[in-house]
């Protein structure tokens, strides 16, 4: 069994799970990270989709979901598009509960602006394609999830009870 979490870029993901992780004492996985390591230039995941565009990331992520098919014990904060691709989510399914962490588009791109406009938005209108995209991945997100979590109104520390005792 392992938790994975989903949600929008800069809800959170990866801080909570490196606390739920190590409360539980479990692994944790970034799947960005991975990315990453898997690409092997060292650049981060925004550059590699500029570099290589979006379909070839796209692969190279799934690639990599597919590698956690063995894992157990092990949280893992996925990239906020892993599960536009309908085999992700079938495949982290078989492993694991997913988690949404809600937090609105617009407080997530305030956090993004601060580190640079994603490759995957238009560079036309960065912040409307951004609020545009997010819309269309909540309703994966809710439909995916095991369990939504409003991070947005809670404290990491209330997220993790929460998920732990009240669910």
């Amino acid at each position: 069994m392992n938790l994975i979490l989903c949600g929008v870029q800069a809800c959170g993901k990866t801080t909570i799970g490196k606390k739920l992780a190590m409360l539980l004492e479990w692994d944790f996985i970034d799947t960005d990270e991975e990315i990453e390591k898997a690409y092997g230039k060292n650049i981060s995941c925004r550059q590699i989709a500029l570099v290589e565009g979006e379909t070839y990331f796209r692969s190279l992520e799934k690639r990599v979901i597919d590698s956690f098919l063995h894992i157990t014990r092990t949280v893992i904060a996925l990239g906020g598009g892993s599960l536009m691709h309908p085999e992700n989510e079938k495949n982290l399914r078989r492993i694991g509960k997913i988690l949404y962490l809600k937090f609105s588009s617009k407080t997530a791109w305030e956090r993004i602006i601060e580190s640079g406009i994603p490759s995957y938005v238009d560079q036309n209108d960065p912040e409307g394609s951004f609020h545009k995209i997010a819309a269309e991945r909540v309703s994966i997100y809710e439909r995916a999830a095991n369990f939504i979590f409003d991070v947005e109104n809670m404290s990491v520390e209330e997220m993790i009870k929460q998920g732990l005792h009240g669910q």
